[in-house]
């Protein structure tokens, strides 16, 4: 049987930067993206995805947005 992923739902890929989604705990919150760098995190705590894509570009240099075409 595999393992329960602890980052939340797999959302999106910008550049090399993963974007997950974490649900809220039973007892009340809300939803949060968080942005990794493989295991890394690197950023939590953003509300709309539309924010930790844009946190996402602006991680990135300007060298790897041309190579990635963003």
């Amino acid at each position: 049987m595999a393992k329960g992923s602890s980052k939340g739902i797999y959302t999106s890929k910008v550049g090399f930067y993963d974007i997950y989604k974490t649900l809220p705990s039973p007892k009340g919150g809300s939803v949060e993206f968080v942005i990794y760098h493989s295991k890394k995190l690197v950023a939590k705590g953003l509300k709309q995805k539309e924010e930790a894509v844009e946190k996402c570009l602006s991680l990135l240099g300007a060298k790897y947005k041309s190579v990635y075409g963003l």
